[in-house]
């Protein structure tokens, strides 16, 4: 089976712990797709998530790249907690303070712009996982479930923040929220 270039390929991944996650998936992820990828807690959504990113090798199947960087929000923040925003940002993109500065208020308080990362709220900590994600210069997002512990008026922020800036990039959600789903407008749907 022949890629093109500049599309994410997944042919027949099949991933098993104790027992068998994904089996026999084969997708593609083209230029700008809004991907969805829904299903219960253990179905295999993080799995698939990291499989894509090439954190995990399938136990049969592969993973074909040929879209490029992606940026990446976990279900965990992996945030350098010693750093500030800027010094966290910095490590994606070339940007200046005063640019990050200017994203960085769209989504989070000004006065916390100085602290580190570990004087955050939770809340706080997964807008600034998102914010880096969609500052740094990529050819794709991936979202693995990234509003978690976020109140409606900040999840309804993020999401426009992201739907506003991804540029033309391919978008990837993991979500099993039913209004998370319906905001982004998917055009391709994987149910695990």
């Amino acid at each position: 089976m022949e890629m093109k270039s500049g599309a994410i390929e997944a042919i027949g991944l099949g991933k098993s712990y104790q027992k068998k996650v994904i089996r026999d998936l084969s997708f593609r992820i083209e230029p700008g797709d809004t991907v969805l990828v829904t299903g219960k807690s253990g179905a295999g959504k993080t799995t698939l998530f990291r499989l894509l990113l090439g954190l995990e090798k399938p136990d049969c199947g592969a993973v074909k790249n040929g879209l490029g960087k992606i940026s990446a929000v976990f279900q965990e923040d992996r945030l350098l907690e010693q750093f500030d925003i800027t010094d966290n940002i910095r490590l994606v993109s070339g940007l200046d303070r005063d640019s990050i500065f200017a994203e960085y208020r769209r989504l989070l308080p000004e006065e916390s712009f100085p602290k580190k990362i570990r004087q955050y709220s939770g809340g706080m900590k997964r807008r600034a996982a998102v914010l880096r994600a969609v500052i740094g210069e990529s050819q794709a997002i991936f979202l693995d479930e990234p509003f978690q512990g976020l109140d409606e008026i900040n999840k309804r922020k993020t999401m426009e923040y992201i739907t506003d800036n991804r540029r033309g990039r391919s978008l990837l959600v993991i979500t099993h929220e039913e209004k998370e789903a319906e905001f982004f407008l998917p055009n391709k749907i994987i149910r695990l």
